[in-house]
């Protein structure tokens, strides 16, 4: 469980049922229901490749900023930089659409495997200031710089809906952003906490809300076996995600 705040525990199963949008996506109807006409899925499939659009575009748009930026730069360790960050960009790319598919088909594709955790999450931030850098201060809390096991693409896909859940949710107001990493009894908790104005009515319920940040989330933390709480006011949400560490 995640220390400090008291939150909203949500206990998750590998077998849990998709989510309404997904189930349409697959064709079902809600549960006990009718399949879905082909009219009907067609208009959730659309909607639901609008959200995958929208997923994407951002980490594209950094990707052409830094193309950009090397045509007109001369000095090469510069360029080099630009590269790095622009392919690190397109591996998240890559990762996202792996699951996102995984997603929809109702699969789990995780490997889960010892990583150093100092040297991940600080990558990750540079990721994330290029991504996000502009309209939030991001800060990281690393308490524990020793070694844990996940799947590094599913963390990185986790830390990073979340963070683009506290900009989008601001508006285009600025937002302060707070990544802690640490352990509570032995197991390896994710915190993510922004001052925006909150989330709306039924997002944290429902996974509801532009894009598919929230219930990728859960899927990810579920195929862990983990555990995701959270709690969200103006000026406060946090969204906390244990990732069991067994022996």
């Amino acid at each position: 469980m995640c220390p400090g705040d008291s939150l909203n525990v949500e206990t998750l199963k590998k077998d849990a049922l998709p989510t309404e949008e997904l189930a349409a996506v697959q064709g079902q109807g809600p549960a006990g229901s009718l399949p879905l006409t082909s009219e009907v899925r067609m208009e959730d499939v659309g909607r639901f490749l609008a959200h995958v659009l929208h997923d994407l575009r951002t980490p594209l748009t950094v990707v052409r900023g830094y193309l950009s930026l090397m045509r007109d730069e001369t000095d090469m360790d510069t360029r080099y930089d630009f590269a790095a960050r622009a392919l690190r960009q397109l591996e998240f790319v890559e990762s996202m659409s792996q699951q996102t598919l995984a997603y929809v088909r109702g699969e789990q594709e995780l490997w889960v495997r010892r990583v150093h955790l100092q040297p991940f999450f600080e990558e990750m931030m540079r990721s994330l200031q290029d991504v996000f850098g502009s309209r939030s201060q991001l800060v990281l809390d690393l308490q524990d710089r020793t070694a844990a096991k996940f799947d590094p693409n599913g963390m990185t896909r986790v830390v990073h809906n979340l963070v683009r859940n506290a900009v989008q949710a601001a508006g285009k107001g600025w937002v302060n952003i707070a990544l802690t990493v640490g352990r509570n009894e032995g197991d390896l908790f994710v915190r993510v906490q922004d001052s925006g104005p909150g989330l709306p009515d039924g997002v944290l319920e429902h996974g509801s809300g532009p894009g598919l940040g929230l219930p990728i989330v859960r899927s990810i933390v579920a195929g862990h076996g983990g555990e995701l709480s959270w709690t969200s006011e103006p000026g406060k949400t946090v969204f906390c995600a244990v990732f069991p560490q067994s022996p």
